[in-house]
């Protein structure tokens, strides 16, 4: 499964001459994959390195039968997501669906099945002498500096919408892509996933979907293959970051942060009259 992101980011690297767009955002610039899958390399050792003895604790599972078709019920929703794409409307609708999606109709449906059955998994928060809150928050801080300042950080996007339009627009985001996208890919999905497949099979499947589901929104104008891959090596290998973090710290709401600042921080900065 690891081969399938190194050959992304191979292939994209190879095909784009080195840069990608990794926002859909109007205007937004291009920036160095190899930077970027640096700056995740970098990240995820640190996390691994503290702090040291720090038990990793996969999900305990409860009923396996219970845990694959919560899983599939929620693949069934990040593979129709994608799919709004292609229902005519406005773009806020991308917006809307991304809330029914991933939010409403699986927590309708956790909800009901452990009303119905009881917990189907039990995740576990390890603990350590010193506050793991902190630990966790070292690796997700370094990760926002290296790919949002320096050499890494994307340029200012061609053209800004009015103040008003963007504070509303970075907050319907932060609550949708921070919080939504946090909680069905690694509260929901991958504590799922790591119970039934085992840890790094639960991080790494649910990132390559994750990066997928982007397919409806970002790469227009690539071909198939190109648009595929992109995503992957981009938003997929985000994806692997956040999950590990949530893996090793169990600490839902620094992944949020971390999914925050990566989308908002130019924003803020923009905001504050700094770039």
């Amino acid at each position: 499964m690891a081969a399938v992101f190194v050959g992304a980011i191979v292939w994209t690297w190879w095909r784009t001459g080195g840069d990608v767009v990794p926002s859909r955002d109007e205007g937004a610039q291009a920036v160095p994959l190899l930077g970027m899958a640096a700056a995740a390399a970098i990240a995820l050792g640190i996390a691994r390195l503290l702090p040291p003895r720090l038990p990793t604790l996969v999900p305990r599972l409860k009923d396996r039968s219970d845990v694959v078709t919560e899983v599939a019920v929620l693949l069934l929703c990040a593979a129709a997501f994608p799919l709004t794409a292609l229902i005519p409307g406005p773009p806020e609708d991308y917006v809307l669906w991304k809330v029914v999606l991933l939010v409403l109709v699986p927590a309708g449906y956790l909800a009901w099945r452990r009303r119905r059955r009881g917990p189907s998994v039990e995740i576990l928060r390890p603990q350590h002498r010193f506050p793991v809150w902190l630990w966790a928050l070292l690796p997700a801080a370094l990760y926002v500096v290296l790919t949002q300042f320096g050499p890494l950080a994307p340029a200012a996007p061609t053209g800004w919408p009015d103040p008003v339009t963007l504070a509303v627009a970075a907050t319907v985001t932060a609550l949708t892509a921070g919080v939504g996208e946090e909680l069905f890919y690694r509260y929901w999905m991958q504590s799922r996933l790591e119970a039934v497949a085992g840890r790094w099979m639960g991080i790494l499947v649910t990132s390559l979907v994750f990066g997928l589901v982007h397919l409806g929104s970002h790469g227009a104008g690539l071909g198939v293959d190109l648009r595929i891959a992109t995503v992957i090596a981009s938003q997929g290998v985000f994806g692997v970051v956040v999950g590990y973090l949530w893996s090793r710290y169990r600490r839902f709401w620094v992944c949020v942060l971390l999914h925050v600042a990566v989308n908002g921080t130019l924003v803020v900065l923009h905001l504050l009259g700094l770039a």
